[in-house]
């Protein structure tokens, strides 16, 4: 009774949709949905080489919302790329300057990205020097406090399971971190990319907050859906972000709602998947798998 309740729950956050046209990130009234949704349609018309018709679609896209750049799309990265390929370059550095200030870098991973960043050395005035001192003021800005802290959760999550599983420090870390957690969160919101900017430990390996919060209690993640739903809504959360949050807490039962992990896991509604994904912003089912494969088609 309890696994269909869930159920109902989740499907019930995912059909709400805001009337609004406010299109500042974290705006009471904004609705970002209909903005993944475009943003994933110019990722994949970008990746085929139809830089025009992304061009035109990101454009328009910006004059109506204030650019998310998902993590996983990095979609003003991929706007960059696009007017340049295009000849649409009209204010290009400032568009450069703003970029990297606002999300650290303009860079995406691209089958033509030898030939892009080739064109854009020759087009922008914006030196890499220049750059990188964009790139470190972007940085800056992040809570270092904050990023300490959870390079040192992280730390001891993978620590009680690497090498080998040790399963009492990972009873002993899972209600070490609930708690900080709940303090984090309280404090600064969902720690995503955006709150924390990128992290990486002494190993310079990068570190995701999301992994520390896959590996708590199915109960405490569904404690949080509501406050990440809203996120999701306001621009503050991706959506393969709050649909790998939700699929963890079908994976613990072995399954998958969203269909945002890669594998042989079966879905809750393989012939509505579509659908379903589209209520949160993602693309069809098997868009990351296609994008990665078209990205690195030797790996």
């Amino acid at each position: 009774m309890k696994k269909s309740f869930f159920l109902i729950s989740i499907v019930t956050l995912t059909i709400i949709s805001c009337k609004s046209s406010y299109t500042k990130i974290g705006d009471k009234n904004a609705n970002y949905i209909p903005y993944y949704l475009k943003a994933y349609e110019a990722d994949s018309l970008c990746l085929v080489g139809n830089y025009q018709r992304s061009y035109e679609i990101l454009d328009s896209l910006f004059k109506k919302y204030e650019p998310a750049n998902m993590d996983n799309v990095n979609e003003y990265s991929t706007y960059i790329a696009c007017c340049v390929m295009t000849g649409n370059i009209e204010n290009l550095d400032e568009k450069i300057r703003n970029g990297i200030l606002k999300y650290g870098s303009i860079i995406r991973n691209h089958p033509d990205g030898d030939t892009i960043y080739t064109r854009l050395s020759k087009i922008t005035k914006v030196s890499r020097e220049e750059m990188k001192l964009l790139s470190q003021k972007n940085d800056e800005q992040y809570n270092t406090e904050l990023r300490n802290r959870i390079i040192r959760m992280d730390d001891e999550d993978q620590n009680a399971r690497i090498p080998v599983l040790n399963h009492s420090k990972m009873d002993e870390f899972q209600k070490k971190h609930e708690k900080e957690i709940d303090e984090i969160i309280s404090e600064f919101g969902y720690p995503n990319q955006k709150v924390t900017g990128y992290m990486f430990n002494e190993y310079n390996e990068p570190v995701s907050f999301d992994e520390i919060f896959y590996h708590q209690t199915t109960e405490n993640k569904k404690k949080y859906l509501p406050l990440l739903y809203d996120n999701l809504v306001k621009g503050k959360l991706s959506p393969n972000e709050y649909g790998g949050i939700v699929d963890k807490i079908y994976l613990d039962n072995g399954r998958l709602f969203y269909g945002t992990f890669l594998g042989e896991v079966p879905l809750i509604n393989e012939k509505k998947i579509d659908s379903i994904r589209k209520t949160i912003g993602l693309p069809g089912y098997g868009y990351e798998e296609w994008a990665f494969k078209r990205i690195f088609p030797n790996q």
